[in-house]
């Protein structure tokens, strides 16, 4: 009989032990709450011309991958990357006869941390960078 009650309260402080690990006692639970969402901005190329866009992840997000989408003409993508940590940049030629619609995506990652929320280059800046690439080239291309 002693034996049986030693393993009932044993039992009960186990499942009293554990609800207080577990955070059940109170306690707030530590977590990793992340969020992807995925940005898009379209621009034309006219036909022979060279033309960019910029897209930029949501304030306190990071720039993770992105991706270029084409549609009439023969478009071919000169340029493209993430560029600071929050914007994905395209850079498109167009040699074909007719003008064509593009399409810059980027998928971005927010996280609770302070280094997320960081920004690394100022948007205009970026902005700058992309208009001058893309008059260097219409440059190379006369």
């Amino acid at each position: 009989m002693t034996k049986a009650i030693s393993i009932i309260v044993a039992t009960a402080l186990l499942v009293v032990g554990f609800s207080v690990a577990t955070g059940e006692a109170g306690k707030k639970r530590h977590s990793h709450k992340v969020a992807v969402q995925h940005r898009a901005k379209t621009f034309n190329v006219p036909s022979g011309d060279v033309n960019g866009g910029l897209v930029f992840c949501p304030h306190g997000s990071r720039a993770t991958g992105g991706g270029v989408v084409a549609e009439g003409g023969f478009p071919l993508v000169s340029d493209a990357g993430i560029v600071g940590r929050d914007s994905y940049r395209a850079i498109v030629v167009n040699d074909g006869m007719s003008s064509s619609s593009v399409q810059v995506q980027v998928a971005c990652l927010k996280g609770k941390t302070k280094a997320a929320r960081a920004r690394e280059v100022p948007r205009a800046a970026l902005r700058d960078a992309l208009e001058r690439r893309v008059d260097e080239l219409r440059d190379e291309r006369r």
